[in-house]
């Protein structure tokens, strides 16, 4: 049997729906950061949430649109650390980056 296009065409438009992410300094339990990201973004259109072996999050969108909105929302944190979100393209490795710098943001008493 022979994989026709058409066959595949749905998953192949679904790939530019797609962002990575992962808690810096963490490895939390899958259903616990699964539950989080629904929680954060699923007005957004999520369609799929699945984790690595290696501790990395894929976040399939349902729309071009739901992933633009997360990406420009700002900086995510999860448990007060940094949980990093980026768009996924064909040439990133599905790995944990060593950072050279961290955003941080300070909560000053009022």
């Amino acid at each position: 049997m022979e994989i026709e296009l058409e066959d595949i065409k749905s998953e192949i438009k679904f790939g530019g729906n797609v962002a990575v992410c992962y808690v810096l300094g963490a490895h939390p339990h899958f259903q616990v950061v699964k539950g989080f990201i629904q929680r954060l973004w699923g007005k957004y259109g999520i369609d799929k949430v699945y984790m690595l072996k290696n501790g990395v999050i894929v976040v399939r969108f349902e729309s071009e649109i739901g992933k633009q909105e997360v990406l420009q929302g700002g900086i995510y944190h999860f448990d007060n650390k940094t949980f990093i979100f980026k768009e996924w393209t064909r040439e990133l490795e599905f790995t944990k980056e060593e950072l050279q710098s961290v955003p941080i943001w300070n909560k000053l008493p009022m």
